[in-house]
């Protein structure tokens, strides 16, 4: 009897040990397949999100993520390029006037009037500036030297007189006189406006006194043309207006002396 009783005991403690098991087997199974599940689900939404793929740019290695919802690329460094960029910064995108941004500026189009001329490097308005402040200068200085006399003050104390036409100046010499003129004026042109003026003689300078008006039709006069330039010379058109009409004349600067002076010049008055 007692023998009995062991032997059921043990088979209901075995039945019991199985049962559970079985059951644990059972609820491990379904654990199993429920994260198969959600992640079955999750991937498809996570894979496709982002493409990763593998550039060099300026020498350094660079990741392109491509957004698939906007396929706009955007560039991160993933590690320092040449240039200093340090991880992580974004690389902006070239530019497409980047070539024309890097035109130098001696090359560029410029506006009209504005165009660099000569070794001097003036625009055409510059060079017509200053053409006009110096042929007004030109015009007075001239008559005043050429057609009045009045430059060349007479020796009164010891006048003399050669042919009743020159009369003894106060100047040293031919230079000394001369020498306001020629700062404005370029002897290359102008070295033979004083003969019939000016006359040494025995180391002394005299000056004839002959005087001439101005011309009362005249009105005005405007530089108004740049011509033609070069290194040495640079030539001008001038409108002169008088009261029966307008007429054109020329007019130029001399490179001498390392200075800018008048070459080609009629006084128009």
């Amino acid at each position: 009897m007692k023998k009995g009783f062991v032997i059921l005991s043990v088979l209901l403690s075995i039945s019991l040990i199985w049962g559970c098991s079985k059951k644990e087997e059972q609820s491990t199974e379904k654990q199993q397949l429920e994260i198969i599940e959600t992640t079955a689900q999750t991937e498809p939404e996570t894979k496709g999100s982002s493409e990763t793929e593998t550039n060099t740019i300026a020498g350094s290695e660079t990741a392109v993520i491509t957004d698939t919802a906007n396929e706009n690329p955007s560039v991160k460094v993933t590690e320092e390029n040449s240039s200093g960029a340090s991880a992580g910064e974004s690389v902006p995108a070239q530019n497409e006037n980047a070539a024309e941004e890097n035109i130098p500026a001696e090359i560029q189009e410029t506006q009209p009037g504005e165009g660099v001329f000569g070794a001097a490097g003036k625009t055409e308005a510059q060079w017509l500036a200053e053409a006009q402040e110096l042929y007004m200068k030109g015009c007075d200085l001239a008559f005043r030297y050429l057609c009045t006399g009045s430059e060349f003050p007479i020796d009164r104390e010891n006048l003399e007189i050669i042919d009743k036409t020159y009369f003894l100046t106060a100047c040293g010499s031919f230079e000394e006189a001369t020498a306001p003129y020629y700062e404005l004026f370029s002897k290359k042109y102008h070295s033979s406006d004083f003969e019939g003026l000016l006359l040494e003689q025995n180391g002394r300078l005299y000056a004839a006194r002959a005087v001439r008006g101005m011309d009362m039709t005249y009105l005005s006069s405007q530089v108004d043309k740049l011509v033609s330039v070069s290194d040495e010379e640079v030539v001008f058109s001038v409108t002169i207006e008088y009261e029966e009409g307008e007429s054109t004349a020329e007019f130029s600067l001399v490179l001498e002396e390392n200075k800018w002076k008048i070459g080609r010049f009629t006084l128009p008055y």
